[in-house]
């Protein structure tokens, strides 16, 4: 399995496609460094929360779907809580 940082660029590169900009056009808008952008994606970069909140405005989501991925996909070591293990 695969560590946080590149399970986390992985999903905003996938949700930075969605809006059909390259790296180059929503770093800018997000504004950010494209070279750093591209660390993220890439999973080289460990980014802050401010830059997270800066990603998640310029996709127009709320900073939690950045980390929003399939079970299947999450690092070894995730300790998400289920749906179920939050009720009383």
């Amino acid at each position: 399995m695969e560590n946080v940082i590149v399970t986390l660029g992985k999903r905003v590169r996938e949700l930075r496609q969605h809006t059909g900009l390259s790296q180059e056009r929503f770093a800018a808008q997000a504004g950010l460094d494209r070279t750093y952008y591209a660390g993220i994606e890439r999973g080289e970069r460990n980014p802050s929360v401010k830059q997270l909140a800066k990603i998640a405005s310029a996709l127009s989501v709320p900073i939690g779907m950045l980390f929003d991925v399939p079970e299947t996909e999450r690092p070894e070591g995730d300790i998400s809580l289920k749906q179920s293990d939050t009720a009383p």
